[in-house]
């Protein structure tokens, strides 16, 4: 049974890029969420035009990832694995266009919020 969820997570991790990598394709609700979001972190950390930019990319395909899987017809207990999967594919992302000072208080800030 273990090697099955496994191989199912495997595979969706697979499928999701291909179904999201397309920004342009997502829909104005996900493009202004991705911004307010990003927006949101440009104040938190001082970021740059440039970082800012990146993170609104990150975020839209984050965007796109999780509605593919709130779509999906996976049970809710799946659903809630794959999502900390993306989460986390998301973060480490993030933390690519950071520097130093901005790491430590991007994972202060997430840590908060998980409380």
């Amino acid at each position: 049974m273990k090697k099955f969820f496994w191989l199912s997570i495997i595979l969706f991790g697979f499928s999701i890029p291909t179904n999201a990598q397309d920004i342009s394709q997502a829909s104005k609700n996900v493009k202004n969420i991705a911004h307010v979001n990003a927006e949101k972190w440009h104040n938190t950390l001082v970021l740059t035009d440039n970082q800012v930019k990146k993170l609104i990319d990150f975020n839209i395909l984050y965007e796109l990832k999780k509605n593919t899987i709130f779509k999906s017809d996976s049970d809710m207990e799946e659903k809630n694995t794959q999502l900390k999967v993306i989460e986390q594919e998301h973060f480490s992302k993030v933390e690519t266009i950071l520097n130093d000072t901005q790491k430590t208080l991007f994972h202060k800030k997430i840590a908060e919020v998980k409380g």
